[in-house]
């Protein structure tokens, strides 16, 4: 099933094309976070490498959403040989026949520099660098039901990141009383004229209006005025309780889902779920990580 389908099974009853842009930016994330996070495991990086090809055209790559550099080798026109990564400052040096630091095909270089990777001597045709990195796949779309670079059963904690993220914006757009000044419910009400039919349809102007009919004496204009406010305070305490428990229903299904996003990590990290629904912080996670690789 799609990834949509995933999701709204997951969040529950509501419809996910009014949330599309946002459901589709958790969803990119979900694979930026998971890939992350599980990446220091090292069987699964395995399996989230994939490789760009270097020659005459293109002769450097984009590390703008590369996670990782696993790897670079260059091949001298017989065999593969490993890059070493130098200083972007240095490459200079590296390229430059004349210095003591000047390096042929048989000891290649690469450097990063404002995001492009550069492979010393550049690859050319016969003589291509071949990169193995760690990119999470940003295209993925609700329509999906895979994603490129991420082993499938990886596939479940990204749908469970994308819901977590969605039933906190659904949470922040459950509307809240609306007070300008933030101290009184009568500074949120309007002036409004006695002879003006809409006006006296207008709640926010009940107030402003029966005080108007008590300063001309109209007591029972006046009583009627206030039975209106009170049918209305009512009725917006009703709404309000409504609010309240659909806003308790998707914080519980919040909470439940964090949970299972955390028992699924600890499968792979050793995460003991402790009941908390604080943000996760998969760059925690990365500090566990003992080999030598370039991260970004």
């Amino acid at each position: 099933m799609s990834f949509k389908t995933e999701i709204e099974a997951i969040v529950g009853d509501i419809d996910i094309p009014d949330y599309t842009s946002q459901a589709t930016l958790y969803l990119v994330e979900g694979v930026k976070f998971i890939t992350k996070s599980l990446m220091i495991v090292s069987d699964i990086a395995n399996r989230m490498t994939s490789s760009t090809t270097l020659n005459n055209s293109p002769t450097t790559m984009s590390t703008a959403s590369v996670l990782e550099i696993v790897s670079v080798t260059r091949n001298d026109g017989s065999r593969d040989r490993k890059a070493t990564q130098i200083k972007a400052e240095d490459a200079g040096d590296y390229t430059d026949v004349n210095s003591i630091y000047f390096t042929s095909k048989l000891d290649p270089k690469y450097y990063i520099q404002s995001g492009t990777l550069n492979v010393i001597p550049t690859p050319a045709n016969g003589q291509s660098a071949l990169i193995k990195h760690i990119t999470p796949d940003t295209s993925v779309a609700l329509g999906d039901t895979s994603i490129d670079n991420l082993p499938d059963e990886l596939e479940r904690g990204v749908v469970l990141y994308a819901s977590r993220e969605l039933l906190r914006y659904i949470m922040n757009q459950i509307r809240k009383p609306n007070v300008a000044s933030g101290t009184e419910l009568t500074a949120d009400m309007a002036a409004g004229a006695i002879g003006t039919d809409a006006d006296k349809r207008d709640y926010d102007k009940y107030f402003d209006i029966s005080m108007d009919f008590i300063a001309d004496e109209d007591v029972e204009l006046a009583q009627t005025m206030m039975q209106q406010i009170q049918t209305y305070l009512q009725n917006y305490q009703v709404d309000l309780t409504a609010d309240t428990q659909q806003y308790q229903w998707y914080e519980s299904q919040y909470v439940k889902v964090t949970q299972d996003l955390l028992t699924f990590l600890s499968q792979y990290i050793g995460i003991q779920p402790t009941g908390e629904v604080d943000e996760i912080a998969a760059d925690d996670w990365s500090n566990k990580k003992t080999s030598s690789r370039t991260w970004y």
